[in-house]
């Protein structure tokens, strides 16, 4: 590792004290003129959890005890917080692995990352995140105005829902988190830019879902890819129709597609009659053509109702500027 090479030879420059610096699951040191075929006397300590060990021949014993407070001086400026090398990583830039293995092993093979989004985030959720992590191996970072979770999970589908559960029990306002599997902190990046584009999708199309990973919200992800003009040009094809529906056909709409198109769960989340949802459906579909009883139709209606709520929030957004 450069950095530890650059620190053992500067040392030895101002001291003029040869010596071997050994650190654990790290490596191998040596100034120049430090000869392991001669006697030497060794030091062992700890720092900051990692063992390590200085080696002088034995003429320079007596410089044992200042040597270790040289290197530690050294290493503070060396070995930097994990949450630091996490955003040097997802910056882009180059973090090499010794540095990784020294301070944050846990990310040299596959680990989990939880990316989550909160509305109306304040300093005290993160507290009370950190405090929950506290003893474990999980990192807390607040990356992006986003709060980060990274580390080797036993069911981060779990974590991910009694974290959700904590948030929405202490702010109001949207909470999405977003989860997946990285295979090691080289794919860090690239996972966290998929799980933020995957936020970005939940707020832009309003999901019901709340927590999700790399699988979900791939119909999001296509329609998001659909030109502009096309969307435009879909948008305003069923403009007319769509917005003859009040809030209660769209919850209708919402609550129908989460049962999954059965009608007796439909009706039973909406606290009406079989035979008032039936009537309800025979509306919507007069007002945009579609019956969403039909599967077919129902994915065409998914689509059409994510670009006209896109569109019209553009819409809104505009004219109130």
């Amino acid at each position: 590792m450069k950095y530890i090479e650059q620190l053992v030879d500067e040392i030895y420059m101002s001291s003029n004290i040869p010596f071997q610096l050994i650190i654990d699951g790290v490596g191998e040191y040596t100034s120049k003129e430090f000869n392991n075929i001669q006697e030497f006397s060794e030091k062992n300590f700890n720092y900051k959890d990692t063992k390590c060990c200085i080696r002088v021949n034995a003429a320079f014993s007596i410089t044992l005890n200042l040597l270790e407070f040289c290197i530690k001086e050294k290493l503070n400026e060396v070995f930097i917080k994990k949450s630091s090398i996490i955003s040097l990583i997802l910056k882009g830039q180059e973090v090499e692995k010794e540095l990784v293995t020294a301070i944050f092993p846990e990310i040299n093979k596959e680990f989990n990352l939880i990316n989550i989004y909160i509305e109306k985030y304040n300093e005290e959720i993160l507290f009370c995140i950190e405090e929950s992590y506290a003893e474990s191996n999980i990192e807390v970072v607040l990356y992006n105005k986003n709060i980060l979770l990274i580390g080797d999970f036993e069911d981060v589908l779990d974590h991910a829902i009694s974290i959700r559960e904590t948030i929405v029990n202490s702010v109001s306002g949207k909470c999405y988190i977003s989860y997946c599997n990285v295979e090691n902190y080289l794919s860090l990046k690239r996972a966290y830019e998929t799980s933020e584009n995957k936020l970005k999708l939940a707020i832009k199309y309003k999901v019901n879902e709340n927590i999700f990973d790399e699988k979900k919200l791939i119909l999001e992800s296509i329609i998001d890819s659909v030109s502009e003009d096309k969307k435009n040009h879909i948008y305003n094809a069923f403009n007319e129709g769509i917005s003859k529906l009040d809030n209660e056909m769209i919850k209708t709409i919402d609550v129908f597609f989460k049962c999954g198109l059965n009608l007796s769960d439909a009706a039973k989340e909406l606290y009406i009659h079989r035979n008032t949802l039936i009537y309800r459906l025979d509306k919507i579909q007069r007002y945009i053509s579609y019956d969403i009883r039909d599967f077919n139709n129902a994915i065409l209606v998914k689509i059409l109702f994510f670009i006209w709520t896109e569109k019209n929030n553009f819409y809104l957004k505009m004219f109130s500027e």
